[in-house]
């Protein structure tokens, strides 16, 4: 069979297609990396206020507050409340919060409470300004400006409560947010921008992980950070949780002053005002690098698939561009098997993306072990992958491999007590007989590969015979 032409426009959509996969890596690698530190942070105990780092420096730094339930009732008080309110701990605990409040702010107080317990409950930070009972002089009161901060905990509601004295007839400002003290050191980064994501306060820390002094960075936008590393559909999934859910929690690559790319773990809260518009964002992140390997550990990522642990779409063009220049040195072949799991699509839709990560797991497993050593077992997106059979290789071998592939792809596969077995599809593509290039190989193997799905009684097919 004569090797099919490809057209310009058959290039541009191979281009583009790749181009689509290797956005579809990176939004993979970056899902699968926060569910690794996330299950760190399991493996520590660091739950409840120290699952969240804005809330763990928070606790820690030394600001009044108070923690209440959906009820409104203080369920614990900070030792340097009593600065404010005049009262200790014990002497709160169990206090309704509207006791502290004089009739007049009761009302409001009380539709603040209501919003926090909502269905639509935000993650969001919220400013106000109340005035409330000073126990130290009898029948006085004084204003405080006021942070509520949601609590992330599935059993229950609460909101972490920070207080201190009012400076401005309105605290609807980010100079109000920035009075807080948030900005006092620690081990963790802390930036407060505004809702344009220009820069107006960092912490000692911030400067320390990223290189940047405070006078650099302050009125510029917080992309100047950016590593590049973050396509536009990461970005765009990041602003909709961020101003939906009011937080955001997960991994970044950014880039410090020297250019040097190091990943981050953040903790994202908007910050709204009494009328329910974010007025600013607070962002806390601790560097999660290990500084000696990071150019090691990133250059994996860029090669790797981060979930099966195989080479990814760019690995296996790099290995098809050396393979393809031996074979033509030597005047040999090459084989390119490209497979389609048949059955995973239905097991990811009804059991969900964490059995269906388990299952390609154990597929990237069995084909690993499969292959012959030299060769290479790549995943090229969702449940597709491609064995590149180097060297000369004759049609009974190649089909020999291929059906000890579907053997192991047919087994069963254990994920989570359940079990599954999905089958797959494979077609080949031989280089020179079915293209001189890696598209052309590439599309002639995913059409071989249909072929055998539409097949009665093989589940593979060489490309040229996928017509007969």
């Amino acid at each position: 069979m004569n090797t099919p032409t490809v057209t310009e426009p058959d290039a541009m959509r191979n281009q583009l297609f790749r181009y689509a996969q290797d956005l579809q890596d990176l939004m993979e690698q970056h899902s699968v990396l926060q569910k690794r530190h996330l299950a760190v942070l399991q493996a520590q105990g660091r739950d409840g206020l120290h699952s969240d780092l804005l809330m763990s420096h928070l606790s820690e730094s030394g600001i009044p507050y108070l923690i209440t339930d959906r009820e409104g009732l203080i369920t614990h008080a900070q030792s340097e409340i009593k600065q404010l309110l005049g009262l200790d701990e014990s002497a709160l605990h169990g206090l309704p919060l509207l006791q502290l409040t004089p009739h007049r702010q009761r009302g409001q107080l009380n539709a603040l409470l209501a919003t926090l317990n909502a269905a639509t409950y935000s993650a969001a930070i919220e400013l106000r300004r109340f005035e409330m009972f000073d126990a130290i002089e009898i029948d006085s009161t004084r204003w405080l400006s006021v942070l509520m901060v949601p609590l992330n905990k599935l059993d229950c509601r609460e909101t972490f409560w920070l207080l201190q004295p009012s400076k401005h007839p309105t605290d609807d400002t980010i100079e109000t947010v920035i009075e807080f003290e948030l900005l006092r050191d620690s081990s963790r980064g802390l930036m407060i921008t505004d809702a344009k994501g220009i820069v107006r306060a960092t912490n000692h820390t911030f400067s320390r992980i990223s290189g940047y002094e405070a006078s650099e960075v302050i009125g510029k936008n917080a992309h100047i950070l950016s590593s590049g590393l973050h396509g536009l559909a990461f970005y765009q999934s990041f602003w909709s949780e961020l101003l939906e859910q009011g937080s955001w929690e997960g991994e970044f690559f950014n880039r410090r002053k020297n250019g040097q790319i190091y990943p981050e773990w953040k903790t994202i809260r908007a910050v709204k005002n009494s009328a329910g518009e974010i007025t600013c964002f607070i962002s806390v992140f601790a560097d999660s690098s290990n500084h000696t390997c990071a150019i090691e550990h990133l250059s994996r990522l860029a090669y790797h698939d981060a979930l099966t642990g195989l080479p990814n779409r760019r690995l296996l063009e790099d290995r098809m561009t050396q393979a393809l220049s031996q074979a033509q040195r030597e005047d040999s072949g090459l084989s390119l098997l490209f497979i389609d799991l048949d059955r995973f699509k239905a097991i990811n839709d009804l059991h969900g993306h964490e059995i269906g990560d388990l299952v390609l797991q154990e597929v990237g497993r069995r084909l690993k072990r499969s292959v012959r050593l030299g060769d290479t077992a790549a995943r090229v997106g969702g449940d597709e992958f491609v064995i590149l059979l180097q060297n000369t290789i004759g049609a009974k071998d190649v089909k020999a491999i291929a059906n000890t592939l579907l053997s192991e792809l047919r087994k069963p596969i254990h994920a989570s007590e359940l079990q599954f077995e999905i089958g797959a599809s494979i077609g080949c593509a031989r280089y020179p007989q079915d293209g001189t290039d890696i598209a052309t190989l590439l599309k002639n193997a995913d059409s071989a590969m249909y072929a055998a799905k539409r097949a009665i009684g093989s589940s593979f097919c060489f490309f040229d015979e996928q017509n007969d």
